[in-house]
């Protein structure tokens, strides 16, 4: 199987003719005009390089499956890469290599207000200016444009919703007893973190619940808050996350094979096998039962 990216035969390493590498650099649909600097380099230093990541790049994802900018808008937030951050929120307008329709300015700016639920300060204030940017002068896709996430994703706030009553910061037993019966309903167990937080910090839980609940709002699908769970996890090597993860993304049906590629997404480009083993345990453990 030959595969080509961007005018190179990936599956050629050894070999890359100057015609390739001047396709390559040329590509019209790139954001910035030209590869991502790092790409650019390598194509300079050693091509094979580049070409061996290219090919293992093309089998990331499931050849049935779907593949999404998004999770990368959040980590490169959340890092403070504010380059990344422009490049990839180009990359989820419509018409670019990676989306076809494109993705809603919604979408985007719910991935960073998740974002900002992880890092509200350090990756945030780095990014700010791109981000504010990168909005004003974001195309929209067209109103008829087909949805760019998986058949049955659904945009559903409410279903994330578990009941508190928010008009008073008190977690009081009626809020314990609606959050534990979502959590059993969803995941099949409550998290430990909540358990702890109740114990110790029942008004900290309550605040922090009421800003995962309002995260997504008519951008993204529930199934896409569980994508962005798991490949954050994943990413950063969170064993106990990555767990809660992959429980949050089944209870919200997702597919098991969404969620696998979410979890070799996470780790192939930030870590490598290393971060896949980090995670091996959980992941096993509920991708056995889904």
């Amino acid at each position: 199987m030959s595969i080509t990216y961007r005018g190179m035969n990936v599956s050629e390493p050894d070999v890359t003719t100057q015609r390739e590498l001047d396709a390559f650099r040329a590509f019209e649909d790139q954001p910035t005009g030209r590869p991502l600097a790092s790409y650019e380099l390598w194509s300079e230093l050693r091509p094979d390089v580049l070409k061996r990541l290219l090919n293992f790049v093309h089998f990331i994802h499931d050849s049935e499956s779907w593949s999404c900018p998004l999770p990368y808008l959040n980590t490169y937030a959340v890092g403070g890469w504010s380059e990344g951050v422009r490049y990839i929120a180009r990359i989820c307008e419509p018409s670019t290599f990676l989306t076809g329709p494109g993705y809603s300015r919604d979408a985007v700016l719910e991935t960073l207000a998740f974002s900002f639920y992880l890092a509200p300060t350090w990756g945030t204030v780095q990014t700010a200016d791109a981000v504010r940017e990168t909005l004003a002068s974001y195309r929209d896709p067209a109103p008829d444009a087909p949805s760019p996430f998986p058949d049955g994703w659904s945009i559903a706030p409410d279903e994330l919703k578990a009941g508190l009553d928010y008009s008073t910061p008190e977690l009081t037993d009626s809020d314990m007893k609606a959050l534990t019966e979502w959590y059993m309903r969803v995941c099949g167990e409550v998290p430990a973190t909540i358990q702890l937080y109740a114990r110790y910090r029942p008004q900290l839980l309550k605040a922090e619940r009421n800003r995962w609940e309002n995260i997504i709002k008519r951008g993204l699908p529930n199934q896409m808050l569980a994508y962005l769970h798991i490949h954050y996890e994943v990413w950063r090597g969170n064993v106990a996350g990555t767990r809660d993860a992959l429980l949050l993304a089944r209870g919200l049906g997702m597919s098991k094979q969404h969620a696998v590629d979410a979890i070799f997404y996470g780790g192939s480009f930030l870590g490598g096998p290393g971060t896949i083993a980090a995670v091996a345990d959980p992941v096993n453990e509920v991708l056995e039962t889904w």
